[in-house]
């Protein structure tokens, strides 16, 4: 009766998945946990019990559309940005570690018996990314096949991505079990500043010794290499809000806003801690943090605002997500961010209205940038480049929109038009869009895959996937360490990154506690993604 109504109510039977997956996936399964990869597994055992339970498969088109889309616009803007740092070595080390990947997996398809819709999935599984499994899937449907012939091959890479998904993620934190032991810099001073040390502080120095008369805040901040903003400055008993042109002097006090390793320099150079927060006298001057709705503001970098000569107020810090940044100059903001502004008390309420600070405004999405933005992306997938072999390739509905959305993120804005998504729509976008996908996959080979299990034809492929995440990692581990010489921290947010799996980066964080891992994944994520659907396909043949 129950399977009956699943059958007969898709809509039923996608949330029915949906629901149960999302539930799996928070409980700990030898210490680690699925996530939303549990909708997959669910909707695999779900679709097993009768081979009708299918979702139709606009459903799981759309969800890598919304998924691929929304994390390019997310992760645009740091993508190239890190690229301009140590992003061009980290992702050099993908390339290598993908490139050792598909190595591996062409050299075990022959000793394993594997087809190449079975080696492809099975390299998409061990390396846990999503987009690569659907590249290939729309390949396969270009090929011409139809009714159970098209069902039975676009099963098989599904089988294998689902048998080698969970020892993906827990290979590749094994891996970053061992990094750890190898680092032998894990524990000495080369160690970045770990997370609980560089939150944000503001602190208040009294001007004793060590500065030139006459000389600027902000000179001074260039010649040290300080990352630091002048919070407020209190000169012969007058307070005033500090700027990068207000001229220290000995006796003043000045209130500094930054990591504590970085207070701690400019303490030393300047004097020492005053006996008195300049932060706590609201008489003449309060902040207040407010929400960044105002569509105007979005992609605008602090510098550019102009709240100063405006309303005589600073900004000092931005919260974006979990994360507090420091309001540098350069930093571009974002829908979504919650900054923390400095500025006289009567000038408060109109710097509210100039940011907007509507929590209603940044909940909501502009469709219209939103939809063009895709269909944008959907057009790019559509070129195709031929192949030898009569193939040919083309970044499909996962590389299209992933690449159009990295452009869109980072450009933030073009004349009227915002690209850019409130953080907390974000999110909640992607996460429907990946949840939406993986009900709709698992659905559509669940009954092949028992069937599989069943057979005990299985084991074939999971060993090929424990080899080729192993491999991957150990390969991009040693690689990083003894030859490109990258700090562990970072490092780990690399690995994570080319598995594309939140879960490995989330025990990354865990274990190195330190903002690089963060930095790390972003700065690959995107091309890793995008090399991997590539790489699958070209694995297809």
């Amino acid at each position: 009766m129950f399977i009956h109504l699943l059958v007969s109510s898709p809509l039923f039977l996608l949330f029915t998945v949906c629901g149960i997956g999302c539930f799996i996936g928070k409980l700990p399964i030898f210490g680690v946990r699925l996530g939303i990869a549990g909708v997959l597994f669910t909707g695999l055992a779900v679709s097993s019990l009768d081979s009708r339970l299918i979702l139709p498969e606009m459903i799981y088109t759309i969800g890598l559309v919304l998924f691929v889309y929304t994390t390019g616009i997310g992760c645009g803007p740091i993508f190239f940005e890190a690229l301009r740092r140590t992003g061009m070595r980290d992702n050099a080390l993908v390339l290598l570690g993908l490139t050792a990947a598909a190595g591996i997996t062409v050299v075990l398809r022959p000793f394993l018996g594997l087809s190449s819709t079975f080696s492809s999935g099975m390299f998409a599984g061990s390396l846990t990314n999503t987009p690569a499994l659907a590249s290939i899937l729309e390949q396969l449907h270009l090929r011409g096949l139809t009714g159970e012939a098209l069902q039975s091959v676009l099963a098989e890479p599904v089988v294998a991505y689902s048998l080698t998904y969970p020892l993906g993620v827990v290979g590749m934190i094994t891996v970053l079990v061992l990094g750890k032991r190898l680092d032998s810099r894990s524990g000495s001073s080369e160690q970045s500043v770990k997370v609980a040390e560089s939150e944000i502080m503001d602190r208040t120095i009294q001007i004793l010794n060590g500065v030139v008369p006459a000389e600027t805040f902000g000179a001074l901040r260039e010649r040290e290499g300080w990352h630091l903003l002048p919070g407020r400055l209190n000169h012969a008993g007058h307070e005033s809000l500090a700027s990068q042109d207000s001229v220290l002097c000995t006796g003043d006090l000045i209130s500094l806003i930054g990591s504590k390793d970085e207070v701690e320099r400019a303490c030393q150079k300047l004097g020492a801690y005053a006996t008195q927060d300049l932060w706590l006298d609201h008489s003449a001057h309060d902040f207040r943090r407010v929400f960044v709705s105002n569509p105007k503001l979005a992609g605008k970098r602090v510098r550019d605002l102009g709240v100063a000569q405006l309303h005589g107020a600073v900004v000092t810090r931005v919260r974006r997500g979990d994360t507090d940044l420091l309001a540098e100059p350069g930093l571009r903001l974002r829908l979504g961010d919650r900054v923390r502004v400095v500025a006289p008390r009567e000038a408060l309420s109109a710097v509210t209205r100039f940011f907007g600070d509507s929590y209603k405004d940044i909940s909501e999405v502009e469709i219209t940038t939103f939809s063009l933005g895709i269909a944008l992306g959907l057009l790019v997938g559509m070129i195709s480049l031929p192949l030898p072999g009569g193939h040919a390739f083309s970044l499909g509905f996962a590389g299209g929109p992933l690449l159009v959305g990295l452009l869109l993120g980072t450009l933030s804005r073009t004349g009227p038009l915002c690209w850019t998504l409130p953080y907390s729509a974000n999110l909640s976008i992607r996460q429907l869009g990946l949840v939406l996908f993986l009900a709709g996959v698992g659905t559509k080979s669940g009954f092949a895959f028992a069937s599989t299990l069943q057979r005990g034809t299985g084991w074939p492929i999971l060993v090929g996937g424990m080899l080729i995440t192993s491999f991957t990692g150990v390969f991009v581990l040693l690689l990083g360490l003894k030859v490109f010489k990258v700090p562990y921290a970072t490092l780990a947010g690399v690995l994570a990154g080319i598995q594309t799996q939140p879960a490995v980066l989330a025990f990354a964080k865990e274990q190195t506690r330190d903002d690089r891992t963060d930095i790390g994944y972003s700065a690959v994520y995107p091309f890793a993604t995008l090399a991997k659907l590539i790489v699958a396909q070209l694995l297809l043949g």
